[in-house]
Parts: structure tokens; C-alpha cells; sequence
């Protein structure tokens, strides 16, 4: 419960575009959130602060994560699309949170292969691919050189 709750708050971050870390929590927040310990966060007052932006974003990727169903069978049009609205809503910075999502996904589907066949445009899969590799854990030589 507190997890969704943390993932629910770095969203909505995410989603205002204010490079905001810290949320100002409800009296039901924050009886749910002071019962566990904190990962990546501290609260203060009635405030949840994210240590970083890479904390906060890990937060905002499993809050994507547990919305899609990734053994439908449109899953992996369903999760580029994701990674494509992520990308555009964080244009703002130098943050390679669409890449940190693609790789929840890694063990799951071929990502090279569904970016090569998605309908995003070249452009948007280039950037999705750089993204990706920084967060890679298994970077296979021959699908990077076939990709590009």
C-alpha cells in the first residue's frame, strides 16, 4: 500500500513538469507512510522529500510498471507507447527515465526488436534506445549493432 502511495506522489511530480521533490501529504498519507521505513525518501513534517531525481523517478516507472499487463498481447505496442509519453513528458531534463522503464521489461520482451517495429518515429526510437542502454543489464553486442 505504502508503495503505491510513494508511486502514486512521484508521479504526479512527474507528471507537473516542476522538478518538484517534495509532496505535501494528507493526514492518510501520512499515518500509512510513517508504519514503514523509507527508500529513497525521507518525510519531514507532513512533507515526503525524494532524495534525488533518480529516486523519485524509479518511483514513476514502477507506478507505469504496475499499470500494464505485459502478457496481453499487445503488450509490447502498449509498453513503447509508454516509454514514448514518458520520453516526451521529460523532455525537460537530462533524465533517461523512459529507458529506466524499458528495462523493468528487459527479461520480458526483445526491447531492440520492439522499438525496430513500433510506430514511433526514428527519432523517438534513437532516443528511447539511448535511454535504454544506460539502463541495460544485459547489453547483447549483436542486437545494439543490428538496431542501428
Amino acid at each position: 500500500m505504502n508503495d503505491n502511495i510513494v508511486q502514486n506522489i512521484a508521479h504526479k511530480l512527474f507528471l507537473a513538469r516542476s522538478d518538484m521533490l517534495e509532496h505535501e501529504l494528507t493526514e492518510q498519507e501520512l499515518s500509512f507512510l510513517l508504519k514503514e521505513k523509507s527508500e529513497g525518501y525521507c518525510l519531514k513534517g507532513n512533507k515526503l522529500i525524494f532524495s534525488s531525481y533518480e529516486d523519485r523517478d524509479h518511483y514513476v516507472v514502477r507506478h507505469y510498471f504496475s499499470e500494464i499487463d505485459s502478457d496481453r498481447t499487445d503488450a509490447e505496442k502498449t509498453i513503447i507507447l509508454t516509454a514514448v509519453s514518458i520520453w516526451k513528458k521529460s523532455l525537460r531534463g537530462d533524465r533517461s527515465t523512459a529507458g529506466l522503464f524499458l528495462s523493468l521489461y528487459e527479461d520480458k520482451i526483445n526491447v531492440w526488436q520492439a522499438l525496430l517495429t513500433s510506430e514511433c518515429s526514428q527519432y523517438e526510437a534513437t532516443f528511447l534506445a539511448d535511454q535504454f542502454i544506460k539502463h541495460s543489464r544485459n547489453i547483447d553486442i549483436n542486437s545494439l549493432f543490428h538496431f542501428f
